[in-house]
């Protein structure tokens, strides 16, 4: 799906600037008229960036960083805003700045974005090595506790059951772990 930009604004004075943006990015432009209605849109849709014109609520903030695939960039005229947000992920730009500065600011928030998702992909991908060590090492307890294996032995037997079998390491010691554990 082609990147979307949202705008949520309380005001209309951002629709036209944030158009223009969208524009320049080559972006299709979606407005909201509050930030409930940018969460509620972004929701299961695959957005690059949203932005909100006006206080956003700062559950609505983490809401976005965490539950969508999105940079969040909020324009506000309340300064408090900005320290009310910090440590979301959410990006914040004054009220009075203007085209050029909404530009280079979403440019920044689509390379911010292109990082985030790689480095989620990463974190998954750690996260999931880090699974199959745990059921490999489970694996070689349970080969330990029943068939009095040395630890060294138990890893050299998963080890030569995966080569022989042709399959990953962890598929071996899930067949280990249903054979011996209920």
């Amino acid at each position: 799906m082609s990147d979307m930009l949202i705008a949520a604004a309380d005001g209309c004075t951002l629709f036209g600037a944030v158009a223009h943006a969208a524009e320049q990015l080559d972006m299709h432009p979606l407005f909201a008229h509050s930030d409930s209605e940018a969460v509620s849109m972004a929701d299961g849709a695959e957005l690059s960036v949203i932005i909100c014109g006006g206080s956003v609520s700062r559950d609505s903030a983490l809401g976005i960083s965490s539950e969508t695939r999105s940079a969040l960039l909020v324009i506000s005229e309340n300064p408090s805003d900005e320290e009310k947000l910090r440590g979301t992920g959410c990006f914040f730009l004054p009220a009075d700045c203007d085209e050029r500065l909404i530009l280079h600011a979403a440019k920044f928030c689509l390379s911010a974005r292109g990082e985030m998702l790689r480095l989620r992909s990463k974190y998954n991908e750690i996260e999931q090595k880090l699974a199959d060590i745990k059921l490999i090492d489970r694996a070689k307890c349970v080969l330990i506790q029943y068939l009095r294996m040395t630890e060294k032995d138990a890893h050299k037997y998963i080890q030569k059951q995966a080569m022989a079998q042709r399959v990953p390491q962890k598929s071996v010691a899930a067949d280990i772990l249903k054979a011996y554990e209920y």
